[in-house]
């Protein structure tokens, strides 16, 4: 006997029960990971509020609408199934969704934009000049280097494209 047989003997001799319970904490982990993508998120935010409900609510409600009586009746089967499958999933309804509106509602200018999408979190890490661990003495040496190497290019680029 393999290996592989080993295996499949011991996974078919978990009782159902144990492998609904396994699969119900499993569940609740990919649940409680989710939900913990939602605290970088301001929902004191109307916005932001309204995107989250509506898209839960139409995970929820396409699905079910979708299985029972389809969203398409066309003649082509295959057309058919290609729509009716992802739409039949809430998480493909919610996160189309989500996405799309957070794309089309309108966002405040007076700088809650930042804070909706918790932009100045990440502001710390997005240094455009270089790496935010090395030191500032060695950035700038490293700065100064790179810019007599561009400017010393960028001369000989210019000289060697006049007609002379």
């Amino acid at each position: 006997m393999t290996r592989v047989g080993k295996f499949g003997a011991l996974f078919a001799s978990i009782p159902t029960s144990i492998l609904a319970a396994v699969y119900c904490i499993l569940f609740i982990y990919v649940g409680l990971g989710g939900l913990n993508l939602l605290s970088y998120c301001d929902l004191n935010n109307f916005r932001s509020r309204f995107i989250l409900s509506f898209s839960l609510f139409m995970g929820f409600s396409i699905p079910h609408y979708a299985v029972e009586y389809g969203l398409l009746r066309t003649k082509i089967r295959w057309f058919n199934d290609v729509v009716n499958v992802p739409f039949s999933s809430g998480a493909f309804v919610s996160c189309i969704l989500a996405i799309f509106l957070d794309f089309v509602l309108l966002r405040r200018s007076d700088g809650h934009n930042q804070r909706d999408q918790n932009s100045n979190w990440w502001d710390q890490f997005t240094s455009r000049r270089a790496d935010s661990r090395i030191a500032d003495n060695q950035r700038d040496r490293n700065s100064n280097w790179w810019a007599r190497f561009t400017s010393r290019r960028a001369d000989s680029r210019i000289a060697e494209s006049l007609p002379l």
